[in-house]
């Protein structure tokens, strides 16, 4: 039953059975007769074909908000056991964290916990949390906090400066007045609404309006298009210093000025297990000295 819902999982996620059969790392096949033993078992269609996609049902649908979070917890508490700080931690962790620093220190963490094995793989923060959520890995390492994640707690690790990178590199001084044109991520993200929050306090300190001419998905595009000449561009110093941004042409907002936090996620009970708590020790212990 639990490979079956998974495989259900895995295809609401991926949208097609070959989508899902390499998340899952078995044949296209297993997967559809893993969804057709589960609709067996339920008595009730879960798949409708559309294109080339396979659309699941309102039942299916229904079925997998009720036992999404109890597969999470019961991959949990099936998984292997650890009474101390070894053993297999899968970590889930955000794109411009890892350019930024993170492979780096996770490497240093590995050197210095040999009988701690990590899986790592990295994703859009959302996506991260979500694998977290669903149980495909431990931990996740996010910007943010867990006050959009209840059913998450979060570690503090480190908070991450909000930097720009000005158009073609060419100097600047933050302007005492008026409007700065920026470029940044995707503003429906929860990333872009913390560091949002901190810029519309700022701006009645600063007197400067910051107005967000365009997006893009991640910092490391915009630190790219802020180098070619599409405008400033509003990104973590880590991904900017990772992109070889010279620190003198970086340009930092007034005082308070804007930071995110970086977030260990995972659940109660995952992140009260000895192994996550020395990972997550080492982890600060390794960070660059800026941080």
């Amino acid at each position: 039953m639990i490979d079956n819902l998974e495989a259900l999982v895995a295809l609401a996620e991926c949208g097609t059975m070959s989508k899902a059969a390499l998340r899952l790392s078995v044949t296209q096949s297993a997967v559809s007769k893993r969804i057709a033993s589960l609709q067996a078992q339920l008595g009730k269609p879960l798949v409708e074909r559309s294109g080339r996609r396979a659309a699941l049902t309102p039942y299916a649908l229904h079925i997998l908000q009720r036992t999404r979070p109890l597969l999470g917890e019961l991959r949990e508490a099936l998984s292997e056991e650890v009474a101390d700080n070894t053993g297999l931690l899968s970590v889930a962790i955000g794109g411009a964290i890892l350019i930024a620093w993170g492979a780096e220190v996770l490497a240093k963490v590995r050197q210095e916990n040999p009988g701690m094995r990590l899986r790592i793989n990295t994703y859009r923060g959302p996506d991260a949390i979500e694998r977290v959520r669903s149980g495909e890995y431990m931990v996740g390492i996010c910007f943010g906090r867990s006050e959009n994640t209840p059913d998450l707690e979060t570690r503090y690790i480190v908070d991450e400066t909000i930097v720009i990178v000005p158009n073609e590199l060419r100097p600047f001084d933050f302007p005492a007045a008026g409007e700065l044109r920026v470029l940044t991520t995707a503003p429906q993200s929860e990333t872009w609404s913390f560091i949002a929050r901190q810029i519309r306090r700022g701006e009645r300190q600063w007197g400067v309006k910051i107005h967000v001419e365009n997006t893009m998905q991640t910092f490391q595009a915009v630190t790219q298009m802020a180098r070619v000449g599409f405008g400033h561009g509003l990104v973590t110093l880590g991904v900017a210093r990772a992109f070889g941004v010279p620190s003198a042409a970086l340009v930092r907002f007034p005082a308070p000025g804007v930071n995110i936090p970086i977030s260990l996620y995972g659940r109660q009970s995952t992140l009260a297990r000895p192994l996550v708590q020395t990972f997550l020790e080492s982890l600060k212990r390794n960070l660059p000295e800026q941080y």
